[in-house]
């Protein structure tokens, strides 16, 4: 059922460095691409994720914001899903 469908997961985030790498480590097999929104985070999520982009982990990709806007992140963060 899902052979010809292509599902991407979109992870909202903010501070969550100490998680974020346990959260894309247990994506299910099915999920083809994880996109990744930052709003802004103070601590290394953006590093952890860029550590996994740079091993090629299931497709994932980030959206880094410079300022908090969550709920325009997650429009963005559509647009790169596609």
């Amino acid at each position: 059922m899902l052979k010809k469908k292509t599902i991407a997961v979109v992870v909202p985030s903010y501070n969550e460095g100490k998680q974020i790498g346990k959260v894309i480590d247990t994506m299910p097999e099915f999920v083809d691409r994880i996109v990744i929104v930052n709003d802004k985070s103070t601590d290394d999520t953006e590093a952890v994720v860029k550590k996994y982009i740079e091993n090629d982990k299931s497709e994932v990709r980030d959206l880094n914001h410079k300022k908090e806007i969550a709920p325009n992140g997650f429009n963005q963060a559509e647009i790169i899903a596609e």
